[in-house]
């Protein structure tokens, strides 16, 4: 591939700029750089100008692990708490179901037993 002056591949430009290919991507497919197609590949101008696109360091290792052990330990035993909770939310909510079903059950048994009086003796109250 004949590489065009003052153009870099996607590629070498992530590398020079710190900024990740998807990320150069959308910035072709919104027109905000300089490109060509060459080959079937982008190439992106690179210029004094362009050298000034912001990147984001990369994160620093953290020098102390311990702080974000505690915050991690401390997050995990709230997600247990809640877990707990709701198991147990669920669990309550499961036996009033039960509770209703059978309530339910119930009168559906009652409005039936009635039902059948009032067919029996059609002298009864309408319900």
């Amino acid at each position: 591939m004949h590489m065009t002056k003052g153009y870099l591949s996607l590629i070498e430009y992530s590398v020079k700029y710190n900024v990740s290919i998807s990320t150069l991507r959308r910035r072709i497919k919104k027109k905000l750089l300089d490109y060509v197609i060459q080959d079937g590949k982008y190439l992106i101008r690179h210029t004094s100008e362009l050298e000034q696109i912001p990147s984001i360091p990369p994160a620093s290792p953290l020098q102390d692990d311990r702080p974000s052990q505690t915050i991690i330990q401390d997050s995990v035993r709230g997600f247990l708490e809640c877990i707990t909770q709701k198991e147990f939310e669920i669990t309550r909510l499961k036996n009033e179901i039960v509770d209703l079903q059978m309530l339910v059950k119930l009168l559906e048994e009652e409005l039936a037993r009635l039902k059948a009086r009032q067919f029996a003796d059609p002298t009864q109250a309408q319900i």
